[in-house]
This record gives structure tokens, sequence and C-alpha cells, in this order.
């Protein structure tokens, strides 16, 4: 089988290989699925595991979570899915395996693809929107509330813009100049210039914060920009400072977390960090919104898995607009 393996550590070691072991449907677990990918997409971590900096969470020699393609085989308990169906979803990221030709999911993973939708686009959306809605519902993010999106053009900004303009809310984002527009035609009613206004000056004037960027500083200024009773929102932590994550940089984490939340205690508004681990309802409700006409998925560009570098490289860059997308088989 032909897919990805990281043989080391750097975006050198990513290797396109063709001796990967095919899944065997004869040993599938009662609630496993084997999917044909067509489509999958990348993540900042896709690019942290590459240079070795995931390890403590992941030991998966083949990348990848975000996927779309055809069922071809499913364990004995599976009740929703059979072969044929399309499928997209969001691979648990220990076992990842989503950039090769199969992958072995578990069917509480997968939801059908909307009709009209392609598995390229179908491929950009699990992590991102579940993440996304997730953030905002631990928000409480309501209609006619106001919400700032820290970094509103990348994959997880562009997909929250959708999801709070649906709820009702007045969304304000965080963006250069040249992703201006691109957030407005999300549903940004108003963007801000990271490079020519600092968005802590905006003191009292929102109801949720989320900070899809990560920067150590963002609490701080965001508590300031909150109303009293508001809630910040972080999936994104520490990106100023990148590196391996040792035992000493995760408990670093952890303690700067702890410090942020018991700050927030004293402060009039709260505080939590989001992760998301997948979860089909999230998709599902996503897909609701595709359907209704109200969230697109945002591809900054695709690549054939030949060009696997090219798109690792794109992704490396921490300017892509939406998500990069591999096509692992081209026909739909």
């Amino acid at each position: 089988m032909k897919g990805l393996r990281i043989e080391g550590h750097g975006l050198d070691s990513v290797k396109l290989v063709a001796d990967l072991v095919a899944p065997n449907s004869s040993h599938l677990e009662p609630n496993q699925v084997i999917v044909k990918v067509k489509a999958a997409a990348l993540n900042p971590n896709d690019v942290r595991m590459a240079l070795g900096y995931m390890t403590l969470f992941t030991s998966a020699a083949v990348p990848g979570v975000d996927v779309a393609g055809i069922v071809t085989a499913v364990g004995s308990a599976v009740s929703r899915l059979s072969s044929g169906h399309r499928v997209h979803g969001l691979a648990h990221f220990r076992a990842c395996g989503c950039f090769a030709e199969y992958v072995v999911m578990n069917e509480d993973s997968l939801v059908l693809i909307p009709e009209a939708l392609s598995f390229s686009h179908a491929a950009s959306l699990p992590c991102v929107a579940e993440t996304s809605l997730q953030a905002l519902q631990a928000a409480d993010l309501r209609s006619g509330q106001s919400v700032l999106i820290l970094g509103g053009s990348g994959g997880t900004g562009s997909a929250a813009i959708q999801i709070a303009k649906a709820i009702g809310a007045t969304v304000t984002v965080t963006c250069s100049e040249r992703n201006s527009e691109l957030c407005k035609s999300l549903g940004a009613s108003e963007t801000i210039d990271y490079n020519k206004e600092d968005f802590g000056t905006r003191t009292g004037q929102y109801d949720v914060v989320l900070d899809c960027v990560g920067a150590n500083a963002n609490f701080g200024k965001g508590k300031h920009v909150l109303r009293r009773g508001g809630r910040f929102v972080a999936i994104a932590f520490d990106t100023d400072n990148e590196g391996p994550l040792t035992v000493g940089r995760l408990l670093k984490f952890s303690l700067s977390l702890s410090c942020t939340k018991v700050l927030s205690w004293f402060s009039s508004c709260s505080f939590q960090f989001i992760t998301c681990f997948g979860d089909r309802r999230l998709l599902e409700q996503v897909d609701t919104m595709v359907k209704d006409g109200k969230m697109r998925a945002v591809i900054d560009s695709e690549y054939r898995l030949e060009q696997f570098r090219e798109a690792y490289d794109r992704q490396a860059t921490g300017r892509v607009r939406g998500k990069v997308v591999l096509i692992v088989e081209d026909s739909e």
C-alpha cells in the first residue's frame, strides 16, 4: 500500500513509500471500518509530528487525521455505515494513518459526506470545524453576542467565523490586511490588521474571545477586551516557543495553563483550554450547516500525494488560508 511514513525527525524524514501493510477486513475490530482514502488534509500537528515534537502523544508512523473516502469493509458491530458509503471524519491522534491509500477507523469517528460536497472539501472540515464548534459551545456563545476570533484566516479561524455567524453573533477577527476580504466573505463584520493595531486596546467590547493563535500574551490582553462575565477560550497555546514537547515542556505548559486559569478567578472573565479529540455528533452539526448553506470549506491549496513535500512546506509557513489538502486518489 502506498502512503506517507515518518522515518526520523525533520520534514525530510517524511517519505512516500509503497510497502505499507494494507488493512485486512478479517482483522477488523467489531466497531471498525476500512476507508479507501480519496483526500486528506494537513494540520499544524502533522508538521510537528514530522519535526519530532509530538512523540509524547503519538508513535504513529503514518501521519494524518483528517480524511474523506469510501468505506470498503465494516466490522461485525458496525450499524450506521456500509461498503460504498462516502464518509469523512477525524482519526484519533494516537492512531493517525490517513495519509495513505487505506485507513482503519472507528465507526463513531465517521459520518456520511453531504451529497454536494467533494472529497477535498469534505476532508478539510473535520478537525477545524469540530474544534471550532466545540470551543464556541464551551464559550456558550449566543445570538446577539459579540466574539473576537484571534487568527481568523487559518483553518480553525475560518471555520469559527462561519459557525459564530450561524449562531447569530457579531464577529470580529484578527488577520493580515491581505486576508481581510476572505474573513469578511465568511461572515466577519470587522477585521483587525494585527500589523497595524493591537487588539488589546479594545477594552470591554466582546462577550467571547476565541484564541486560534496561541501566543502566551493573548489571555492577558483578552481579559481586558472582554465584557464583565466574558469567556476566553483557547484552542492553541504557547506557539511563541515551538519545539519538542518533552516532559519538561509539557509540565511547563500545564503549569502555565493552571496559572492562567487561577488568574481568571480573580478577574471578571473565565478561561478555558479546548482540545478536540473527535466527535461525530459535532461533525454531524457541521454537515447540517453545510447543507443549509451556512458553512463552506476553505481550501488554501491542493496537492497530489506525490507532491506531499510541497504540501508540508506550505503548511509549515504558518500562513495557510484555510486548509492544505492531499489528493490521494483523483476520481470522485
